[in-house]
């Protein structure tokens, strides 16, 4: 992964302001975070709390990056001044771990007696490894579920959705739910598909893959996958079920929902959609395909291999990851996960079918070369496939020779 060389120049002054001549007392850990300002105010009392703890031992400062937070972490490590710990969406951890810039932690994981793996989500775990080490630990999981406005099933005599729904039904739903003027201007869409949710959600329910098991070869080309993307495209461009790609931008896409105008969408786990102000909102699992999946955004807590105290910063880490767990929904514990509705009350109706998607949620793997494959997939299968500009098979058949080729650098 290359470095980025950014000016960010505010950012390094105030990390080398900090990291001057070594005070007396034990070590301060530095804990960067993407929080904006109401979850960096939530972190607080977490971080005091173990602060307190371990007030002989260390002490952690946690940093907020609410913007530009990988270059800018890149830019630390450039300068060897990395954060001794900081979070790391999923797919990225192959990157960093490639390179050395994250500890292997999986000794000393598999030695803790705090730390219980089977009560771990395997999902969770499955994106913590890089060549079969733990890296890191999952500190959260957001599986996607359907949210859908009950008023416009009930303005159109529509049954809600329910677990038993499937490709067929939904996509039958989502063609009633479509309103269209005599001049064939839709006011109303049953459905909501553009960069979100992932691609992947369908392409996974209909058994088929996006990347090989041994993380080396993309899979595009399976004819599972091109049957999914296929689907896909016919709810988008023969069925026109969704806005085009260009309102949604302009208006956002959480946004469009809660303006009343979507019938049915794919959203997180954590979202606030079913708390909607003025609105009346279920929550159910995804419609299936031959199989039950769902995308589970994920992300892990992981340690810096530039720190100066591997060995308090393991033991923060383990506390951060606790502390985490009981504030941040969904725990990637199954122990802590079973009591969402008391973790997170305004959830409690949603319990249920958040739950049931955690049992077959998956988290996206990653690739060492991760933000290159991301433009790929965006600029020449997404893009193309959501605004008709080509076919499923021509997009996919495109993107898996551009993978591929980038992949052979890899292996």
């Amino acid at each position: 992964m290359a470095w980025s060389h950014r000016m960010l120049l505010p950012l390094v002054v105030a990390f080398i302001a900090g990291c001057g001549a070594p005070e007396a007392g034990p070590p301060v850990l530095k804990l960067a975070t993407w929080f904006g300002s109401t979850e960096a105010k939530e972190l607080t009392p977490i971080v005091a709390a173990i602060n307190a703890r371990h007030a002989k031992e260390f002490r952690i400062e946690a940093i907020p990056i609410p913007g530009e937070y990988l270059p800018k972490i890149d830019t630390m490590m450039a300068g060897k001044l990395a954060p001794d710990l900081f979070l790391l969406s999923q797919e990225y951890l192959p990157s960093y771990a490639a390179i050395g810039a994250v500890l292997d932690l999986d000794a000393k994981i598999k030695a803790d007696p705090r730390i219980d793996l089977p009560d771990y989500y395997p999902a969770g775990l499955s994106t913590a490894r890089f060549k079969g080490h733990l890296y890191g630990l999952p500190w959260v999981m957001m599986p996607v579920v359907l949210y859908y406005n009950r008023t416009i099933f009930d303005k159109a005599k529509l049954a809600y959705p329910d677990p038993s729904w499937d490709w067929a039904r939904f996509r039958t739903a989502a063609k009633q739910l479509t309103v269209r003027d005599a001049a064939g201007n839709a006011s109303q869409w049953g459905f909501l598909q553009s960069t979100w949710p992932p691609y992947m959600i369908w392409v996974w329910q209909n058994g088929g893959d996006v990347l090989s098991a041994d993380g080396l070869h993309p899979t595009l080309t399976q004819p599972a996958t091109i049957e999914a993307l296929t689907y896909e495209h016919q709810l988008l461009v023969e069925d026109q079920v969704s806005p085009p790609a260009g309102t949604i931008i302009q208006n956002g896409a959480s946004e469009m929902f809660k303006s009343g105008r979507i019938g049915m969408f794919f959203g997180g786990a954590s979202d606030d959609l079913d708390r909607a102000e003025g609105m009346q909102v279920g929550v159910t699992e995804l419609p299936h395909g031959k199989q039950r999946a769902t995308f589970s955004w994920t992300a892990h807590m992981v340690i810096s291999s530039q720190t100066k105290h591997p060995d308090e910063a393991y033991v923060a880490w383990g506390e951060l990851l606790d502390g985490l767990h009981h504030w941040k929904i969904v725990p990637p514990r199954r122990s802590l996960a079973k009591d969402l509705a008391k973790l997170e009350p305004r959830k409690a109706g949603a319990a249920g079918p958040i739950l049931a998607s955690m049992e077959y949620a998956r988290g996206l793997q990653g690739v060492v070369p991760q933000t290159d494959w991301d433009d790929f997939a965006l600029n020449r299968l997404i893009l193309p496939l959501v605004s008709g500009r080509a076919g499923a098979k021509e997009a996919a058949e495109t993107t898996q020779a551009k993978l591929e080729r980038l992949m052979e650098t890899t292996r």
